[in-house]
């Protein structure tokens, strides 16, 4: 069982820290344009060194979307619960070697976020992870930040 905990303002606590995102040179930006956008607004908004990664490493595995102290995050667009439920699952897949976050875009639901964390929590009570933060978007602002860590 995990204990969640809302740490928003913790993400908030970076003060005098530049923002600034690292764009490989061989990211493709209009591929990526809206995982772009994101990052940049992350970094802004919570003034923090953000590095994209490379879609596809060379081992033609399929990498995380970013990293952020030195942990995994992946970005993923939800609307409704079974969405919610798949690409949460996918995203910790993707981090599983060095789990930092999922940021998950909520802009396509109309699920009020009871029922989203719900869903998330759910999905994560079924993996191995010990601590993850999820960060929910809606509409380019920050609604919510959580931290999943399993109750020992």
């Amino acid at each position: 069982m995990y204990v969640v905990s809302n740490i928003t303002n913790e993400y908030y606590a970076n003060k005098g820290i530049k923002p600034e995102v690292y764009i490989p040179a061989d990211y493709d930006l209009i591929k990526h344009k809206e995982e772009i956008s994101i990052v940049k607004f992350l970094s802004k908004e919570f003034n923090i060194y953000i590095e994209l990664l490379t879609e596809i490493n060379e081992d033609k595995i399929k990498t995380p979307d970013f990293r952020f102290n030195d942990k995994y995050w992946e970005i993923k667009n939800v609307s409704s619960a079974n969405s919610i439920d798949k690409r949460v699952k996918i995203a910790i897949q993707q981090i599983i070697k060095n789990v930092g976050g999922v940021v998950l875009v909520i802009d396509r639901s109309n699920m009020d976020m009871a029922t989203i964390k719900e869903i998330v929590f759910h999905r994560i009570d079924r993996t191995k992870i010990e601590k993850i933060d999820i960060i929910f978007i809606k509409n380019e602002k920050i609604i919510e930040i959580d931290r999943y860590e399993k109750n020992q």
